[in-house]
This record gives C-alpha cells, sequence and structure tokens, in this order.
C-alpha cells in the first residue's frame, strides 16, 4: 500500500512538472509571438503587401496578426494566461467597454453607410488585425517581465527605423527602392508611398512609413521610450538607445514634418511633467533641485518657444503656409457635409469623398482622424474615439505616477498623448496599432496594481 501510494506521489509529481513546462513554453511562445508582432508593425511598410494569388495579398504583419487568434486561443488553454486577460478586462471595465463600443459603433455606421461593403471591410481590417495585438498584449504585459519585453522590442524598433531613415538620407532612395522589391497593391498608392518625398525641393524622409508625417508621428510615439530607455536601463538595450535618441531629433526635423517637431516637443516635455510630479510625491534632496531646475527652464523656454510654434503651425514657408490653407478648408467642407448626416456618419472610408482634396498621384486624402471619424461614424462616433483615447491616457498617467511603478509607463503615456495630438491633422490610420499596443499595457498594469493591492493591502 505504501509503495503505491509513494508510486502515486511520483506520478503527481511528474505530471505537475510536465504541465509547468508546457505552460512555462506557451507563455515563452506568447513573449516572443508579441515580440515580433510589435517589431513588424513598425518596421515592415504597410504599403508592403505581397501578392498571394488572386485578389489576395497581405504584408508579414497583417499575416501574423491573422494568425494571432488561434495563437491567443491556444494561450488561452493555460489557465494563468487566461485568467491574466480576463483579470485584466475586469480590472479596466471603462476602458475596454468604450473601445468595444468604438468598434462596435464603427461597424454598425459602417453597415448603414454609403457604401457598406466597402466601409465594413475597412472596420474589418481593423478588428481582424488590432483585436488579437489588444488580447496578446493584456496577457503578455501582465507578467513581471512582459513590459520590459515590449519596451525593448519598441526601443529595438525605432534603432532599425532610424538606421533606414539615414539610408534613404545618404542615398535619396526609399526603402523599396534600397531593397528593391516591387509590392503589390493599387498602383498609384504604392508609388506615392514607397518613393522619396519631396517639399520645396528638399527631400522628406519617412523610412518604412507611408508618409513622412507617419514616421514623425512614430518618432513622437517613441522618443520618451527611448529616452527613458537611455536614462534607466542597463546593458545592450541602453548601448541601443542612447544613439537613437541622439539621432532622433535629427532623423524628425528631416522628414519635413511640423507635426512630429511638435510632437516630439510634446512627448519629451508630458514626459518630463510626469516624472517630476512621480518625483514630487516622495521627495528628497534630488527630486526637489530636479522640480526646481525644471521650473527655471520651463520659464526660460516659454518666449522662445511659443514663438517657434507659432511658426511652426502656421507654415514657415509657402508651402507649409498653403497646407494649413489646405486643412482649414477640409474643416469648413466636414462641417458642412455632416449636417447631412450628423448622427452615423457616412461610414467607414468615406470622409475623403465629402471634404478630402486630390493630392500626389491624385490619391484623395483628407487630413485629419478626428474630422474622418466624425464624418464616417458622425458625433457618436467621435465621442466614443475621443473618450476611449482619453481614458487610455489617463489610465497610463495613474500608473505612471503611482510610487511602485516604473517611469516606462510615464513614457508611454507620453507617446500615446502626443500620438492622439498629431492625428488631429493626420488621417492616415497605421499608428492606430500603437494606440492597441498602449491600451494592452494600461490594461495589464492596472491589472497589476489591483492584484498587488490585494495581497499586500496598505493599513487605513
Amino acid at each position: 500500500m505504501t509503495m503505491w501510494a509513494s508510486e502515486t506521489q511520483r506520478s503527481q509529481t511528474r505530471l505537475g512538472t510536465s504541465s509547468a513546462a508546457t505552460a512555462s513554453s506557451l507563455e515563452g511562445l506568447g513573449t516572443a509571438w508579441c515580440v515580433v508582432l510589435i517589431l513588424l508593425s513598425i518596421v515592415w511598410p504597410r504599403y508592403g503587401f505581397f501578392a498571394l494569388g488572386g485578389a489576395l495579398k497581405a504584408t508579414p504583419f497583417t499575416f501574423l496578426a491573422l494568425a494571432t487568434w488561434p495563437i491567443c486561443a491556444i494561450l488561452c488553454l493555460q489557465s494563468t494566461f487566461a485568467r491574466r486577460v480576463i483579470g485584466a478586462f475586469s480590472a479596466s471595465p471603462w476602458l475596454s467597454a468604450f473601445f468595444i463600443a468604438w468598434l462596435g459603433w464603427r461597424t454598425f455606421t459602417a453597415a448603414v453607410g454609403e457604401q457598406p461593403d466597402m466601409s465594413l471591410q475597412v472596420v474589418g481590417r481593423d478588428i481582424l488585425y488590432l483585436v488579437p495585438v489588444w488580447v496578446l498584449i493584456v496577457g503578455v504585459a501582465s507578467r513581471p517581465a512582459g513590459l520590459s519585453a515590449l519596451v525593448g522590442t519598441i526601443v529595438v524598433a525605432t534603432a532599425l527605423v532610424e538606421l533606414i531613415a539615414f539610408a534613404e538620407l545618404t542615398t535619396g532612395k526609399s526603402f523599396a527602392q534600397l531593397i528593391g522589391v516591387q509590392f503589390a497593391g493599387n498602383q498609384a498608392f504604392v508609388l506615392g508611398a514607397s518613393e522619396v518625398q519631396f517639399r520645396g525641393g528638399v527631400a522628406r524622409l519617412k523610412s518604412t512609413f507611408t508618409h513622412p508625417i507617419v514616421f514623425g508621428q512614430y518618432l513622437t510615439f517613441a522618443a520618451p521610450i527611448v529616452a527613458w530607455s537611455a536614462w534607466r536601463h542597463r546593458g545592450v538595450l541602453r548601448l541601443v538607445a542612447i544613439p537613437a535618441l541622439l539621432f532622433l531629433p535629427i532623423i524628425a526635423w528631416n522628414t519635413g514634418s511640423r507635426a512630429g517637431l511638435l510632437g516630439v516637443g510634446i512627448a519629451m516635455a508630458f514626459f518630463v511633467a510626469l516624472v517630476t510630479l512621480k518625483a514630487a510625491r516622495r521627495p528628497t534632496h534630488a527630486s526637489v533641485l530636479a522640480l526646481v531646475a525644471v521650473g527655471v527652464l520651463t520659464l526660460a523656454a516659454a518666449g522662445p518657444l511659443h514663438s517657434q510654434a507659432v511658426s511652426i503651425i502656421g507654415g514657415r514657408t509657402a508651402v507649409e503656409a498653403s497646407s494649413s490653407l489646405y486643412r482649414s478648408a477640409m474643416y469648413d467642407k466636414g462641417m458642412n457635409a455632416i449636417q447631412e448626416s450628423p448622427v452615423t456618419g457616412f461610414g467607414d472610408g468615406r470622409s475623403p469623398h465629402h471634404a478630402g482634396f486630390y493630392g500626389k498621384n491624385k490619391v484623395l486624402t483628407i487630413d485629419s482622424a478626428y474630422l474622418s471619424y466624425l464624418l464616417d461614424s458622425g458625433w457618436v462616433g467621435l465621442l466614443l474615439v475621443i473618450g476611449a483615447w482619453g481614458l487610455l491616457v489617463v489610465s497610463l498617467v495613474r500608473s505612471a505616477l503611482r510610487i511602485d511603478t516604473g517611469s516606462e509607463t510615464a513614457a508611454l503615456a507620453a507617446g500615446v498623448a502626443s500620438v492622439m495630438v498629431v492625428f488631429s491633422i493626420l488621417s492616415i490610420s497605421d499608428n492606430v496599432s500603437l494606440i492597441f499596443i498602449a491600451l494592452g499595457v494600461a490594461m495589464a498594469l492596472r491589472f497589476q496594481y489591483l492584484t498587488r493591492s490585494a495581497s499586500h493591502p496598505q493599513p487605513s
């Protein structure tokens, strides 16, 4: 009887060890998949489709994003991953509800819009590609080492796109021309997106992005994250982050994007403000001196920075001033058009037809994501997207100001806020993926905080 009990105990121990090894392997798979997915979402160009036969075409990012659905299903079979995902959604009910409502309203307005087939395809792509990324990041970032892996991926991706931009600057060739690949898709769009762009005879860097402003917007997101990594990280990642940070303002300047320049400044100012506020909650001699120094520098820079900002917004050249006038005309057209369908708009992808202008290669464009959401989904859709994105920034700021969290959360909050600012003059939605990356992290941080609070309650 004793021998049988001992054998049973050994069998249970082996089963437990095997289950733990399987769970660890699945967690490793999820983290690795998430790292590759984020890297491709930044580094691979969104216009870089490969023909798969017939009308089918895909980029490495879209292919892996679709494959993330079964990956998430497999990971959810592992109980700890599923508990983290469910716990994170339960810990952030308003945040997750606003994003789900926003996607749901877009689907509804697309179905009742002017061209339901086309509009549902636009919304469907966002749901198919971004929702699984959102869920995967929630599960991965909820682990203690998960957030560090994601931050490291963003730093490495930033260094890569800066390196490609430097090659573009020195050779005068775009990414597509450098690798010598002809991508599939609408030829007018692919040609405009893959060629080097100029303004006033000066080349504008765009690295792997579809437009210089899109590249500039990404740099506004990455700037505080790279700065934090150069400041606080150790080892190889710091060696990558320091040169990336030093070259980032130079590359941002050479995008020729006023929004990118202002966005980088806003992101870094917001980041410094959050770090300073956090330091003020736990005062030391060093933090008090830092507060004083930041105050003095802010007052000294207020006048010159204000005049420069006014100059940049209005346009430093005749071409930039003309661009600002076009955007003003778009807003006028949009405000008149929305009166026809103020509640539901006209369906996703229809905004350029109501307020857009023809640009390079006769591509119809519109220059504000918020104007696009208004015309596509009506005033309800605009309020939902502003509410969802605003709650995201508030959630990240709350996490950033807690004593027990790292400053990388402050960097992420500053990056997302600056992305939202640049969307006021940019309608290309490539960098919406950054919003969903930050969304997953914000929900994971909230879950971690509530879990720690439950395990270690504070004395009243």
